[in-house]
């Protein structure tokens, strides 16, 4: 089965934790690309066995993003801060 590419411009993040090294992860399936239901816990992503539910893959982890801390580096530069 041929593995997704992300682009993840515009596909929906999730977060766990509220510290700046709580990790955001891509509300996507790393499989087909669908868009799937997060878990509301997670681990960290190397520890991660699944985080997440695909209508057509069952369960499956997330690919990950950045770090919360990164989201907010951006944020501030995309605000001229």
């Amino acid at each position: 089965m041929k593995q997704a590419e992300y682009t993840g411009e515009n596909w929906p993040t999730v977060g766990y934790g509220g510290g700046s090294d709580a990790p955001v992860f891509y509300r996507v399936c790393p499989i087909c690309s669908r868009f799937v239901k997060a878990d509301k816990q997670s681990q960290m992503p190397e520890y991660t066995k699944a985080n997440a539910t695909c209508k057509v893959h069952g369960r499956v982890v997330m690919p990950f993003c950045c770090w919360q801390d990164d989201v907010l580096v951006v944020k501030r530069e995309e605000q001229g801060e």
